[in-house]
């Protein structure tokens, strides 16, 4: 290698690091979960890392009809319910986030809610903290598994369920922070 060529590697990376330093400061959680990455984290070479499914469903044909959706009309008229699950061999204690990711980046989370109804609220909120257990659900965290119903007022587009495991009090809009990560599309359209 040259020495003009070990120049032009030096600044392709030193402009790739400085992009990614900024990415980090505004917050790239929403960009890493449309992209359904997931980050590395050192948590032992010898643990495996958490293995987590989400399937989207339409609600009142679930019972007939186990099929995945990923593809909505906001026309249907139906509600759509997510079944999540996540088994673990390190069970350090974890906050697990549900929720999905909407075109344009916000994110709404499902929460426990009355009569074991989940609900869904605006930005980053836990549907379970300092959990230990080895296999989890959203049923087990929520009371039921959640339900939505997407109408013509939501928008239209790509939207991301997720699943995010974090160590438990870690912030989960740091994908640095995740200890597992997974999603699932979902195009809604009217």
């Amino acid at each position: 290698m040259n020495a003009s060529s070990e120049i032009s590697v030096k600044s392709i990376i030193g402009v790739l690091v400085r992009r990614w330093s900024s990415l980090r400061t505004v917050g790239i959680a929403p960009i890493v979960l449309a992209f359904g990455l997931a980050p590395a984290i050192g948590h032992g070479s010898t643990i495996p890392p958490p293995v987590i499914a989400i399937t989207t469903f339409d609600a009142a044909m679930a019972p007939l009809v186990a099929a995945p959706v990923f593809s909505w009309k906001t026309t249907i008229g139906r509600p759509l319910q997510v079944v999540a699950t996540v088994s673990r061999s390190d069970l350090s204690p974890i906050d697990v986030y549900l929720g999905v990711l909407l075109p344009g980046g916000s994110v709404v989370s499902w929460i426990p809610g009355p009569a074991n109804a989940p609900v869904l609220v605006g930005g980053w909120s836990p549907a379970g903290r300092g959990i230990t257990a080895a296999t989890l659900s959203g049923a087990s965290l929520l009371g039921s598994d959640p339900q939505h119903l997407f109408t013509w007022g939501h928008p239209p587009g790509l939207h991301s369920v997720f699943v995010v495991l974090v160590r438990s009090g870690a912030n989960p809009t740091d994908p640095a922070q995740w200890f597992g990560a997974s999603m699932s599309p979902l195009v809604i359209s009217n």
